[in-house]
């Protein structure tokens, strides 16, 4: 039976783990190797025995383009880790910036509950790790470094967030002060201008 590319990602792993997701066509698929997971910087500070932990939290998602990960406004129920491809985060449809292999997104909303903050769609082909919000708390259980790793994340955003306010704040200065300013006559084009209005 054909299925269309956007509305059926490939899942290797238990459906039950990502209940928003649907009914997936499976194939067969190897799994990322435990080094693999190691090399990520989420799980750079796990050992050996909590990434093979990890590994079985986990569900390996495969999507097309366009496919949408997290819709802004909905209920959190999964968190996700970039394994390859590409996703851009957009707020009221305007684009914020893109995400990438090896990060992470979707924690936001398991941590402290709520709705989704923005939208997640899938820019390339993409393969991610999902888990449900039960596996996120295991997950958290099992390797508390993920915890660490999870806050430093939050913070370089914080940083990045209070960045752009300061320099809004500049912008908005600026054109306070433009706005303010007497405006100053230009002979010239006053002539111009008067010239064109005689014609």
């Amino acid at each position: 039976m054909s299925t269309s590319p956007r509305s059926q990602p490939t899942q290797q792993g238990s459906a039950r783990r990502v209940p928003n997701l649907p009914r997936l066509r499976r194939r067969d698929q190897q799994r990322p190797s435990i080094e693999r997971l190691g090399r990520l910087t989420l799980f750079a500070g796990c050992t050996h025995r909590q990434l093979t932990r990890i590994d079985g939290l986990s569900t390996r998602v495969d999507t097309d383009p366009g496919w949408v990960l997290i819709r802004e406004g909905a209920k959190a129920k999964e968190f996700y880790v970039i394994l390859d491809g590409q996703a851009t985060v957009s707020v009221d449809g305007r684009a914020l910036h893109t995400l990438g292999s090896g990060q992470s997104f979707g924690e936001i909303g398991l941590l402290d509950p709520g709705v989704r903050l923005a939208t997640v769609t899938a820019a390339t082909a993409m393969t991610v790790l999902v888990f449900g919000s039960a596996e996120f708390r295991g997950m958290l259980e099992v390797a508390p470094p993920i915890a660490v790793a999870l806050l430093r994340n939050h913070v370089g955003r914080l940083r990045e967030a209070q960045a752009f306010a300061v320099e809004l704040e500049g912008v908005e200065r600026e054109c306070l002060t433009a706005l303010e300013r007497p405006a100053v006559r230009d002979d010239r084009s006053a002539a111009s201008l008067e010239l064109v209005m005689s014609v």
